[in-house]
């Protein structure tokens, strides 16, 4: 009786020695972290790439004009780059609000992974798209950087990642830990 009792607690210390190293590979906090910092990095970014194609495209000024922070310029360029990054905000958010909808309980079917890694997939289209409208040597529409969150849209963006991170957090950690998480 007493080795049946040691093998199952030497059985059970390599089970929670596999776990642990598993926990401690299985990690998500610095993609999530990475994620979101580059998210907020390039928001001032893809801002200035709106307004200065906004001024040389849309309304002709060559680049010294654009460099310059004339006032008269900033008037006429900035309220029409202000509707394309308006356009942007409406897209990034009623869109992967209604798929958000039903995030949650396709991801109670098929797992949490998925959801992150499809918004993490949606995230790196966009940046994907936006590089290769901003390195394009010909001058292009501003509103053609709309392209480049269409990926974001169709996945669900912030919303089904966030359900994504919470639902996954909910479900692999409890207490304080999740707290810590």
């Amino acid at each position: 009786m007493a080795e049946v009792e040691s093998e199952d607690v030497l059985v059970d210390a390599e089970t929670f020695q596999r776990k642990s190293l598993r926990d401690r590979l299985n990690c998500i906090e610095p993609p999530i972290l990475l994620l979101l910092f580059g998210l907020n990095l390039s928001a001032t970014v893809f801002s200035d790439q709106v307004i200065y194609h906004t001024c040389t495209y849309q309304f002709h000024y060559n680049e010294s004009q654009c460099a310059s922070k004339n006032s008269e310029i900033s008037k006429i360029v900035d309220p029409y780059a202000a509707k394309i990054l308006m356009s942007k905000v409406v897209c990034e958010s009623v869109f992967p609000a209604l798929i958000g909808l039903f995030a949650g309980t396709w991801s109670e079917k098929y797992g949490r992974k998925p959801l992150m890694l499809t918004s993490f997939t949606g995230f790196a289209l966009i940046y994907i798209i936006a590089s290769i409208i901003a390195f394009v040597d010909v001058p292009v529409s501003p509103w053609l950087y709309l392209v480049s969150i269409v990926p974001e849209c169709i996945v669900g963006g912030n919303c089904v990642f966030a359900i994504g991170i919470y639902s996954y957090t909910t479900d692999r950690w409890s207490g304080f830990k999740r707290v810590l998480r």
